[in-house]
């Protein structure tokens, strides 16, 4: 039995989630190839909170994998241009445990291993991660028993005993 050795260390970077369902198409993926590593390669079916990549910089991003190109009537030189993609990376079972964060899950099928936020709505994460992040207000400062109605017995008495010295208070 091994000894425990502390908490995990996170991953510095964040995920990429799709944030509508349907087929990823070449066009958007080239389009997301800058902002960090694809897991997904062009016409995979995604769903809503499904992870695609992982974001370059520590933040999550909730981004558009089915987005497709603006058909036009003019011809352009540039226009007609392969699209190239980098190879998408292709986790096993192992690399998808140790990739996922608190938020996240992996989804194993018999076909394929995928990874998921724990909120699949993309309103309802940005929702929680802001109520988990705002500041928990503070209570005022009161006493226990600043009830109205209820007279303090110690707050009384330190009101009487400079003005009465002499005087005993019996609180039967």
């Amino acid at each position: 039995m091994t000894e425990y050795g502390g908490e995990m260390a996170s991953r510095p970077t964040g995920a990429l989630a799709a944030d509508r369902a349907g087929h990823t198409t070449a066009f958007a993926l080239w389009n997301l190839q800058e902002r960090g590593e694809l897991f997904v390669g062009p016409g995979e079916e995604v769903y809503e909170g499904m992870v695609v990549g992982e974001n370059a910089r520590d933040a999550d991003m909730d981004v558009n994998v089915t987005k497709e190109k603006k058909q036009t009537n003019m011809r352009a030189s540039s226009a007609d241009e392969a699209i190239r993609l980098i190879p998408h990376r292709q986790l096993s079972l192992e690399q998808a445990i140790e990739f996922i964060a608190d938020d996240e899950l992996v989804e194993v099928t018999p076909k394929s291993i995928r990874l998921r936020k724990k909120i699949l709505d993309t309103k309802k994460r940005s929702q929680a991660l802001a109520a988990e992040s705002a500041p928990t207000p503070k209570p005022p400062n009161r006493h226990a028993c600043d009830n109205v109605n209820t007279a303090c017995q110690h707050v009384t008495q330190a009101l009487i005993r400079p003005a009465f010295t002499n005087i005993k208070i019996n609180t039967h």
